[in-house]
């Protein structure tokens, strides 16, 4: 968009009503820039209220050119006809979620909007599907900002209340608290978390090598693994602990008393061999 274009936009921008739509309209027949189509939509949307009218500009802008931010504001439009109680209400759900898909393609942030859809809510046309919400949010870049930490908040969250997974949910609130140690609110989040974790020492080294979302379930599988008890023996992971209590009743029974307590002092007991130890 040249400078003189840009400069008719700002100054239309400051315009109100009928007086507004006139000029854009004006300049989009002058110019055919699809700047101004997104624009008369924008205006559609949001000061007329007529979603349909705005759909058609976003639609135009989009045939010269396509753009992201465009394509988020036409999901917007649609999103909003999808509000209302009409036979056409799945197709304008479907033309929403298509065109947060489109927007998501050029930019990874509008998987955030796309999430959204999924998310908890009152009264929304969309289903709540907090997997498929978490699975859009999982493929936004770490370079897409705030937007990015929002949505890392938002993982971390459904791991502690729908999973309680507090390792995972804690995983996510430390990698966006290492990228904004400032944010007092998701360290926050972060404590809470981190404070039902056992062996917290050991995964807060896991932490530390995390770059970013994709690095998650790898390092903690990783370290699960280096954790997992094996019989010594036969190197099976199928072990169960024994409690103090059964290594009392077990010294108790003996018929050697406190000789054999060595014996029994142990904690692990292999499924697959018998071996304790």
């Amino acid at each position: 968009m040249d400078d003189k274009l840009r400069t008719k936009l700002e100054r239309l921008k400051e315009k109100k009503g009928s007086e507004r739509e006139a000029g854009l309209l004006a300049l989009a027949e002058e110019s055919q820039a699809p700047q101004v189509y997104n624009e008369l939509g924008i205006y559609y949307k949001n000061d007329a209220n007529d979603n349909e009218k705005a759909v058609e500009m976003f639609e135009k802008a989009l045939a010269i050119t396509e753009d992201a931010s465009v394509y988020t504001n036409l999901a917007s439009a649609y999103f909003n006809l999808a509000q209302k109680d009409s036979p056409e209400r799945k197709a304008y759900m479907k033309k929403t979620t298509d065109a947060f898909q489109a927007a998501a393609r050029l930019n990874s942030a509008s998987y955030y909007f796309l999430g959204n859809l999924y998310m908890p809510k009152i009264n929304a046309p969309f289903p709540d599907d907090q997997e498929k919400a978490v699975s859009c949010f999982m493929k936004i870049e770490k370079n897409k900002g705030a937007i990015w930490a929002q949505a890392m908040k938002n993982v971390g969250l459904y791991y502690y209340h729908n999973k309680k997974d507090y390792i995972r949910a804690s995983a996510y609130f430390y990698l966006v608290k290492a990228a904004d140690p400032k944010d007092k609110k998701i360290a926050n989040y972060y404590e809470y978390a981190f404070g039902k974790v056992n062996k917290r020492k050991f995964w807060v080294e896991q932490f530390k090598k995390m770059n970013d979302q994709n690095d998650v379930d790898r390092l903690i599988d990783a370290g699960k693994k280096k954790l997992e008890v094996r019989c010594p023996r036969c190197g099976s992971s199928k072990v169960s602990h024994i409690s103090v209590w059964t290594n009392m009743k077990k010294t108790l029974s003996s018929s050697f008393g406190l000789r054999r307590f060595e014996r029994y002092a142990v904690t692990w007991h292999c499924d697959s061999c018998g071996k304790e130890w």
